[in-house]
């Protein structure tokens, strides 16, 4: 409306659609997505397909510069939900090799993300030959069959042992499973995939080998504009353009 500071009418936008309440502790402190009453844009409110959506503040629009349109509308979704993923795996050195579960559209994702944020070291888990193909394309450094009988040791060939940091873009029991035994201690699993199940857990294992298990649902605002200022660098958007032809590629065998 007409009070609406540092937006006019006609500006094109960003719109943050994982929204909350807006009056509790979680959402004054700027993790929006965590509300314990959400009501998301196009999930919990009319809008996620409509010509015209209304947004409570203007702290819900990132203003994207000169990145494409169709890339940007992306990372309010994906962008987010993948660096999100990424943020609770920090500290994490660039040379730290990461493990992702699944090379879906998110895994791929993740490969442009972190190459955007220059990390050197990334293993694909797929148990589909193209989606490792894409996976390399994309700019993985190893992949992994993950219907290998002995998956944990064989990402621990992939990557020379144990290590610090996995993310699960699957999330079932058996992807769970691996991305917690092949951590070292102190490392940590990023649930991000939806697929669902169990995971059991050796109690006393946990604490002769402490990791963490961390569950992350997309991302709050301050995540977006994070993404949008790298987006705005080039370098994720050319990763966009790689995961928009192999897109195009693979939904034509």
């Amino acid at each position: 409306g007409p009070d609406a500071q540092g937006v006019k009418v006609g500006d094109l936008r960003i719109v943050f659609p994982w929204l909350g309440c807006g009056h509790c502790e979680v959402c004054s402190a700027g993790q929006d997505n965590l509300c314990n009453q959400p009501f998301a844009i196009g999930v919990r409110q009319d809008g996620g397909y409509g010509n015209e959506v209304k947004v409570p503040h203007p702290r819900f629009l990132v203003d994207f510069g000169d990145v494409d349109p169709a890339f940007a509308a992306t990372l309010a979704c994906s962008g987010i939900t993948v660096y999100s993923a990424i943020r609770k795996l920090m500290p994490m050195s660039p040379n730290d090799p990461v493990v992702l579960f699944g090379a879906g559209g998110l895994g791929l994702a993740a490969i442009g993300m972190l190459q955007a944020m220059d990390y050197k070291h990334i293993i694909s888990v797929d148990i589909g030959a193209d989606n490792r193909q894409a996976a390399l394309e994309m700019g993985a450094t190893e992949v992994v069959d993950g219907n290998d009988p002995d998956l944990v040791q064989a990402i621990h060939r992939a990557t020379g042992g144990p290590v610090k940091a996995a993310m699960d873009f699957v999330n079932i029991s058996s992807t769970a499973a691996a991305g917690l035994d092949i951590l070292a201690k102190n490392g940590r699993l990023v649930l991000v995939g939806v697929g669902g199940g169990e995971l059991v857990l050796s109690l006393a294992g946990m604490i002769f080998r402490p990791r963490s298990i961390i569950g992350s649902m997309t991302g709050n605002p301050q995540d977006l504009r994070d993404v949008v200022a790298l987006a705005k660098t080039g370098k994720l958007q050319l990763q966009f353009s790689i995961l928009l032809s192999l897109a195009l590629v693979l939904s034509h065998g």
